[in-house]
């Protein structure tokens, strides 16, 4: 049989009462005034994103989605290129041949006998030059990052 030892340690501040009355201050008030702005951050950065990402038939923009509670958020894209066009594509790798013919239809509208060859030839300038980035989440969450801080500092310096 093991025999186990445990410290015991009694801690006495001054002023706990006041920290207490902040802690439950902080537990209602503060927290569902940092989850407002937590919540009108992230849906703030989905909107802007959504209205600066670039467009072809809108899946990107839609699928910028957000989630928020306990005091975090997260706002991302559930499309599958959205680093590719945030980044930019780099040289060596092709682009899905379904997706460009697409795009191909829709922007050159060539005549059909004429659109594989063209959609080839699209996708191998890619391959060889890779695409240029189009920024749209990283400059927005740019643009709100400092409001946000100085409207969590505000509230916090209220406590």
């Amino acid at each position: 049989m093991h025999h186990i030892e445990y410290m015991k340690f009694n801690l006495q501040v001054k002023g706990i009462n006041e920290v207490k009355r902040s802690l439950n201050k902080f537990n209602k008030e503060t927290v569902r005034e940092l989850q407002r702005e937590i919540d009108k951050t992230s849906f703030d950065i989905q909107r802007r994103a959504r209205r600066v990402a670039p467009s072809d038939r809108g899946i990107l923009r839609a699928r910028i989605q957000r989630s928020s509670g306990m005091l975090a958020a997260i706002v991302w894209s559930g499309a599958k290129y959205s680093l590719d066009v945030e980044k930019g594509q780099e040289p060596g790798k092709w682009p899905n041949k379904s997706d460009l013919e697409g795009w191909v239809k829709r922007n050159i509208k060539p005549p059909k006998k004429r659109l594989k060859g063209i959609t080839y030839l699209i996708g191998r300038k890619i391959y060889k030059r890779g695409t240029d980035a189009q920024p749209f989440f990283e400059p927005t969450v740019k643009y709100y990052k400092q409001r946000f801080f100085n409207n969590v500092t505000r509230i916090m310096k209220k406590l």
